[in-house]
């Protein structure tokens, strides 16, 4: 908390100007003086200044507000003259008129200003038309006024306070307990009167769990709060030990009606309920101070036709300082709060912003946050925030739920109370699934089973393969059903029509309402046709052993490949389907092909020489087609020559 420091060359009574320091916070608050309740009536003159003296009621019953019928009394303007600015730390209150002078002085060498509502003015709030509308003020000041409010006065007035204004009651001796009282302006009603009937309006009954006794005390009293946290007794203007009343009111508390009322100071070592003298609190978001006597606050100086005592001055009592400790208190502003937009929003993590105005004072702020308004969580902003600017502010959430609904307002708190910004929410993102490519199964010639697994994290999810011939797939084929819950869920497709002995790429791919995941390329290869032969008889897609093209499985001089071209059973012995003719002289080979046998290649050769010379060069081929291979030699027979021609088959 920043404060400043004044040195102000007081007057006592006995004329010896004494130096004093007066601190009071550096931000100003804006005071504005009632003079609209007969507060200079009579020999009272409870003004800050007053350049004129022109108020006067002729019946004596304050028809017309004010005053005495038998003499003029203080005529307040709306700005003190001189004007506020021009105040110094060294300036004494005799530069302004007025029994509150002094007091008002000490509030602008603080750094506050003071303004006056004039005889004339409105009690209002919340009216825009009424230049001095309480919602322009921060503390408003109620000194032994002698008028009842009206109903829409007293309705604004708690207002004010409820929607965070600071209110000063002041009262002085009544007639509640017999006698005159402080009836000033002779209407019948005294300040006890104004001030109880105040407690009683239309918005709630005795909010501030105060009333006045209205009985006749004097004397130096020396019963303060003992606690250390108490902003009366031991405020910005220092610690009090003890306060004068003369004629004064005692003051009683109701907790039960207000249960933050507190006592300051008492008349009595029992310091009960019904024995203060000064009393404080706070209603909705502002505070109240009262007092039970108004000569606390008189400086002695004001309308020279008035009976005026020098109160305030007397440095044997504490009776500035506890008037400026209250004052300062009231002054004191909660924070100003906005909660603001969450950023960074993830699965299980966010960032909660917001804007605190300090309002000059040390000021501490935190999010409160859960999946309803009721929030249940909290989290500090770090460090401690001063000054008089909106500051960002913001917090980083961990450990949230995926896929919920938070609810967060901030909330910051300083010496002047606490505030509470708007609730606002976010979402956390969706968890998406987790996705891993499985290995294919079933493997066949047009033919695979493709799987993989899916965590659906809890959200209805979708699955489908992606497959193509490279790893830009092209086509996609679904995974059956809705996936749910958080467990890992296996799944697979059966791939179709597929091109025999090609390599194929996939991948699984996961959706749901937190975006989709793509498992890892995964490929197989699908069988040839020879291949699949080979399953069918040997168990095994592999070219060796039994199942090797060169091996003779069945004895017969068939070897496998052979036997898989020509569409035989490699199993079992069985003559050649071959067939040899002569044809105008030249040897003709017909071999009867299988129309299943994909993926060889048939050659038909020619020799004169068992021992070698094959060729496929001195061979025509006179037929191919997918189930008839011939092919006649082109040397032809003639006298004793020999030509052999036999069937070549190869794979790739």
């Amino acid at each position: 908390m920043k404060f400043r420091c004044n040195l102000v060359w007081r007057s006592v009574r006995a004329g010896l100007l004494v130096p004093w320091c007066i601190c009071g916070k550096a931000q100003a608050a804006k005071f504005l003086f009632d003079a609209t309740k007969a507060e200079m009536a009579g020999s009272a003159d409870w003004v800050i200044d007053a350049d004129s003296h022109t108020l006067n009621v002729g019946s004596g019953n304050g028809s017309g507000r004010v005053m005495s019928s038998n003499s003029y009394d203080s005529n307040p303007q709306r700005v003190p003259n001189p004007a506020p600015s021009t105040i110094t730390s060294s300036t004494s209150e005799a530069y302004w008129q007025g029994a509150l002078s002094s007091w008002a002085v000490d509030l602008v060498q603080a750094g506050h200003q003071v303004e006056t509502l004039p005889y004339n003015g409105k009690i209002t709030f919340g009216d825009a038309t009424n230049a001095q509308d309480l919602s322009n003020y921060d503390i408003f000041v109620l000194v032994e006024p002698n008028i009842l409010f009206t109903a829409p006065e007293k309705t604004a007035l708690i207002n004010y306070v409820k929607s965070g204004g600071g209110l000063l009651m002041v009262a002085d001796h009544g007639h509640l307990t017999g006698g005159t009282g402080s009836d000033r302006n002779n209407d019948g009603e005294d300040s006890v009167d104004v001030l109880n009937d105040l407690m009683s309006n239309s918005v709630q009954n005795n909010p501030f769990g105060v009333s006045f006794n209205g009985n006749d005390i004097s004397g130096a009293y020396s019963y303060v709060n003992t606690s250390s946290s108490d902003p009366l007794i031991r405020g910005a203007a220092g610690t009090v030990t003890n306060i004068e009343f003369n004629s004064g009111s005692n003051i009683t508390i109701n907790t039960s009606q207000n249960a933050s009322v507190t006592m300051a100071i008492w008349s009595s070592s029992s310091r009960s309920a019904s024995t203060g003298l000064v009393a404080y609190g706070s209603y909705g978001s502002g505070r109240f101070v009262a007092f039970g006597d108004s000569s606390t606050f008189d400086d002695g100086t004001g309308d020279p036709g008035d009976i005026l005592y020098n109160s305030y001055n007397l440095t044997s009592y504490g009776n500035s300082k506890v008037i400026l400790n209250a004052s300062f208190w009231l002054a004191q502003k909660p924070p100003e709060v906005t909660t603001g937009m969450a950023t960074n929003v993830g699965t299980n993590s966010a960032t909660v912003n917001g804007v605190v105005n300090p309002n000059g004072l040390s000021t501490t702020a935190k999010f409160l946050y859960g999946t309803t308004t009721n929030y249940g969580s909290v989290t500090n902003v770090s460090g401690t925030l001063t000054g008089t600017n909106a500051t960002n502010v913001s917090v980083g959430l961990t450990s949230l739920v995926a896929g919920t609904t938070y609810h967060y307002a901030l909330v910051a708190t300083n010496a002047g109370g606490s505030a509470q910004g708007a609730d606002q929410s976010f979402a956390t993102l969706a968890p998406a699934p987790v996705v891993t490519t499985g290995t294919a199964t079933n493997v066949g010639t047009n033919s695979a089973t493709v799987s993989g697994v899916v965590n659906p994290n809890g959200l209805s999810t979708t699955a489908k393969f992606l497959y193509g011939t490279t790893t830009n797939y092209g086509s996609v084929t679904n995974v059956s059903g809705t996936l749910t819950g958080t467990n890992a869920t296996n799944v697979s497709v059966g791939l179709t029509s597929l091109v025999a002995g090609t390599t194929y790429h996939y991948a699984l791919v996961a959706t749901n309402a937190g975006g989709s995941a793509q498992g890892a390329d995964q490929s197989f290869t699908t069988w040839t046709a020879l291949q699949a032969w080979r399953q069918q008889w040997f168990g095994t897609t592999n070219n060796s052993g039994f199942a090797a093209d060169t091996y003779v499985a069945s004895g017969d001089g068939l070897a496998n490949l052979i036997k898989y071209g020509l569409g035989l059973n490699p199993l079992v012995a069985s003559p050649s389907p071959i067939t040899f003719s002569l044809a105008g002289g030249y040897l003709t080979m017909t071999v009867p092909r299988s129309s299943s046998a994909t993926g060889i290649s048939y050659f038909l050769e020619s020799t004169d020489n068992l021992a070698g010379g094959w060729s496929t060069s001195s061979v025509v081929i006179d037929v191919n087609t997918s189930t008839l291979f011939q092919g006649h030699d082109s040397n032809p027979l003639s006298g004793t020559s020999r030509r052999f021609m036999r069937l070549k088959l190869t794979q790739p």
